[in-house]
């Protein structure tokens, strides 16, 4: 196989030279492609080692421990990719098969010479863009092609000038390919520079041939620089094969660790969850250390896989022994969802949150449940809290609009007061207007606590301002507000109405703590059958008594208001 394509410049028209030149010419390009031969087969044998460096890395790659789904997907993309790529190569085989049957229609070809030269440089540039091909079809597809190169030189007779200046061309690509090859030695990534030195030499095969004079000096300053490469890549495999070493007695150590945690006494889940985290760590270095050596590996991996299966079927053992502990936080989070359903229907926000977060707190203490009710009690604490926050998100957002609507209510009675006139009015019906006044602000209800003072402080000011001005003392409105108060008791319905704010008050309280009762009484049913569980259910009993006697007294009062 002839290293070097004889690739000539694209010619203006046709071109006459004489039969003795047409000789010699023909015989310097023998000339050249036999003495590149000796250069081809040193490049050919080059790669073939460069090759067996990569089966022995594939080989290493194939070895490499197969511990999680990832790596399962890894392999089979990586066996796609290489089916995929020999795919690939059987179509280029196809692609330049076609190209050697158009170069040989072109040699039987009755075109001139510029539209034959012109047709030749196309191929000839379609053959270098095409791939690779399988291997055992490389040294045939290469011996026909440069055969029928040299037989279109024949045929075509390019002259010497034409022919130089391809020699030029190819000579400065070489360079150009050599200046790339001395450039990777100073890559910092040896795999890349080798990747790419591999691509280097495919592509130095198909430049062509150089002006002898230069042939050997350019082959030597390439080959020169490929040496370098291919001795740094042999020193990496060396300091790899090191590390290796280095990380088989490390995973060794990891392999003591694991053990002194089987021999390890484990009597509770915090003992447990410990020792488990311990394990999580070490497999963790275990994954950061890297491979042992290829001969040793799997060994190790296989020993460390062993204590690994050991460690956690005597974990799973303990788990089964431990549903009586699960069965008591079962109680004791369907006690906390009791509470939480309780305080849901509270509205004493401010307490009644610092409640919820307490118990949300106390949850996140008790131990796990059995997983066939861990969802269900789970959803159901959930709810209980999500509901009392949505209750009190929309108390609050209407709260702080209602705020809003006082705020201009107040406001508009400022200015009410500021614009009233009293003219043609009694003086007891001016303190009756400055008592209307007084309790339609009390009546309004809260504002934002920012405006809160200033409101209150205009208003105080507008009427200490109106009563100036009437020349009405502040001890007269409190003996008319004293007067009107008890004028028209007639009855003990009337003395009654006197504290409406207090028994409404009175009413909620006693209405809130009916529901409770009833909530813990349904609730009193879920409780399985244990001694904790007997426990936890003698504790809500007395929590029903201890409101039942709350309720009887709350009654009462309400019986003394409504006969006074």
């Amino acid at each position: 196989m002839n290293e070097e394509l004889n690739t000539q410049p694209e010619n203006t028209g046709e071109t006459h030279v004489s039969h003795e030149t047409v000789l010699s010419n023909l015989a310097e390009v023998e000339a050249q492609e036999t003495a590149s031969t000796e250069e081809e087969i040193i490049l050919d044998e080059n790669l073939n080692d460069e090759s067996e460096e990569e089966k022995i890395e594939e080989k290493d790659s194939e070895n490499e421990e197969n511990t999680s789904e990832e790596d399962v997907k890894s392999n089979t993309e990586k066996r796609r990719l290489r089916e995929e790529e020999e795919r690939i190569k059987q179509e280029n085989l196809k692609l330049k098969q076609a190209a050697l049957e158009e170069l040989r229609q072109l040699i039987d070809s009755e075109e001139s010479l510029k539209t034959t030269y012109d047709e030749f440089k196309k191929l000839q540039e379609k053959w270098k863009e095409i791939g690779a091909v399988p291997k055992n079809e490389v040294n045939n597809l290469w011996q026909n092609y440069h055969f029928l190169v040299e037989k279109f030189f024949d045929k075509v007779k390019i002259n010497k000038d034409l022919r130089d200046l391809d020699l030029k061309k190819n000579l400065e690509a070489k360079i150009e390919l050599c200046e790339k090859a001395e450039e990777l030695l100073l890559e910092s990534s040896i795999n890349k520079s080798f990747k790419l030195l591999q691509e280097y030499h495919d592509a130095w095969k198909e430049i062509g041939p150089v002006p002898m004079d230069k042939k050997e000096e350019v082959w030597e300053r390439f080959k020169t620089a490929s040496d370098a490469i291919n001795q740094k890549r042999r020193e990496l495999y060396a300091t790899q094969q090191a590390q290796a070493e280095q990380n088989y007695l490390a995973k060794q150590a990891l392999l003591a660790r694991v053990q002194e945690l089987l021999e390890r006494p484990l009597e509770s889940i915090s003992q447990w969850n410990k020792a488990n985290d311990a394990i999580n760590e070490t497999l963790n270095l275990w994954k950061q250390i890297g491979r042992a050596t290829t001969a040793k590996n799997e060994e190790i991996w296989a020993e460390f896989k062993k204590l690994l299966n050991a460690f956690f079927e005597r974990k799973r053992v303990f788990f089964v022994q431990i549903k009586d502990v699960q069965l008591e936080n079962l109680n004791r989070k369907i006690n906390l969802c009791i509470q939480a359903e309780s305080l849901a229907v509270q509205e004493d926000f401010r307490n009644a949150t610092k409640e919820i977060l307490a118990l949300q707190k106390e949850w996140k203490t008790i131990g796990p449940t059995a997983k066939k009710h861990a969802e269900k009690v789970w959803k159901r604490f959930r709810t209980a809290c999500d509901n009392f926050f949505e209750k009190k998100d929309a108390f609050y957002s209407e709260s702080r609009s209602k705020e809003k609507e006082n705020q201009k209510l107040k406001e508009d009675l400022i200015q009410e007061v500021k614009s009233t006139t009293f003219e043609n009015t009694e003086k007891s019906q001016q303190l009756q207007m400055i008592k209307d006044f007084q309790k339609r602000w009390m009546d309004i209800g809260h504002v934002p606590l920012r405006e809160k003072d200033r409101l209150h402080s205009e208003f105080r000011q507008t009427i200490n301002t109106l009563m100036d001005r009437l020349n009405i003392m502040p001890g007269e409105i409190r003996a008319s507000a004293f007067a009107g108060k008890y004028s028209n008791i007639q009855t003990p319905e009337d003395a009654g109405a006197l504290s409406n704010k207090d028994v409404f008050s009175l009413q909620n309280k006693i209405a809130k703590m009916r529901d409770e009762i009833l909530l813990w009484e349904n609730n009193l049913g879920f409780f399985s059958k244990s001694k904790n569980a007997d426990l936890l259910k003698k504790e809500v009993e007395e929590k029903i008594l201890r409101a039942k006697q709350e309720l009887a007294l709350l009654e009462a009062k309400m019986k003394i208001i409504r006969q006074r």
